[in-house]
């Protein structure tokens, strides 16, 4: 294909993501569209997803789960969701935090108005296994979480693979195997000529038996939760 026949991809990336799906996606495009440019642009899920709605973004790599019928979602990455903390905390001696342990303490989260299906979906799940969550700390990026966790102001869920700053550490949930997911999404009309191609060439997340959150988000029930802001 001539260039002339290819526009520039424009892809939206949100923060809460597997890094490698970003450098997988890069060297797919350039090897398949070599002479071909592509844009990446940063938002949190809600905004990507309005863009990609508005026409202004071909597709964006957002964290699981996407919600309604109008979005093509490849699945790419899965890791282990685990819990962060200072590196002097009690926790850190043992190999597993138990959830009793988190009780009362688990209360840094992700901004929910950046992906409600996401934190609606956490907070069934926390319950689930006997914790009753205290939103009291919200975050708008992985480095304002662990900026959080520094200052005290509680414990966070985060993605085994992101890097910590050397006076945090993380530990797993003792029986709750669960992952973080990244998914390559675009909407059902995007009529960008690359999508499908590459759709194909993109590499698929590893089967795992952990627990995920959907890849299309259910009918959100009202949940009981303390949310202090």
């Amino acid at each position: 294909m001539d260039r002339g026949e290819i526009p520039v991809l424009r892809v939206g990336l949100s923060s809460f993501i597997n890094p490698d799906s970003v450098q997988s996606l890069r060297q797919a495009y350039t090897r398949l569209f070599p002479d071909s440019p592509i844009q990446m642009t940063g938002g949190h899920p809600v905004q990507l997803l309005d863009r990609m709605e508005e026409r202004s973004l071909d597709a964006a790599i957002l964290p699981l789960p996407v919600s309604g019928a109008n979005w093509v979602v490849s699945h790419v990455a899965s890791d282990p969701l685990v819990v962060c903390m200072r590196a002097d905390d009690p926790l850190a001696s043992s190999r597993e935090v138990q959830p009793s342990e988190l009780a009362g303490r688990l209360k840094v989260f992700r901004d929910p108005e950046t992906h409600p299906a996401a934190h609606h979906r956490l907070m069934e799940m926390l319950l689930e296994i006997g914790i009753r969550p205290e939103a009291s700390c919200l975050a708008a990026t992985p480095a304002d979480i662990q900026m959080m966790v520094q200052s005290r102001c509680g414990l966070a869920l985060i993605d085994e693979r992101i890097a910590l700053a050397s006076d945090l550490t993380s530990r797993p949930i003792a029986g709750a195997r669960w992952t973080s997911d990244t998914a390559f999404v675009h909407h059902r009309s995007a009529n960008h000529i690359a999508l499908s191609i590459l759709l194909r060439h993109l590499p698929k997340a590893k089967r795992t038996t952990a627990r995920k959150m959907p890849t299309h988000q259910r009918p959100l029930k009202p949940i009981q939760l303390e949310l202090m802001v």
